[in-house]
């Protein structure tokens, strides 16, 4: 699954190798007006210096959307959050 915020759209899809993103489910978007803490700063940040997009994608990625595989809903920053990279263990010996 991928989450899409940008010039080519706001939803999450599967993305396949020949045809692209497809079953895509739209974003639903968080309400600026109820973002509390860091959410809220980054908001109304950006909305009070003028970067209209960037204060609308960020409603999306504090907004929700569903799986297009199964339907469940999520919250599109948590998932974010789970599913990045492992951060690198920098005491691990690295073989070349």
């Amino acid at each position: 699954m991928v989450v899409v915020i940008g010039d080519y759209g706001r939803y999450a899809a599967i993305r396949d190798w020949h045809e692209g993103d497809i079953q895509r489910r739209p974003l639903r978007p968080a309400d600026p007006a109820v973002l509390t803490g860091i959410k809220g700063w980054m908001a109304g940040t950006a909305s009070v210096h003028g970067e209209r997009v960037l204060a609308v994608g960020l409603t999306y990625l504090f907004g929700e959307g569903d799986c297009p595989h199964c339907g469940a809903t999520f919250e599109v920053a948590a998932q974010r959050e789970h599913s990045r990279p492992a951060e690198p263990d920098p005491w691990a010996v690295q073989v070349t």
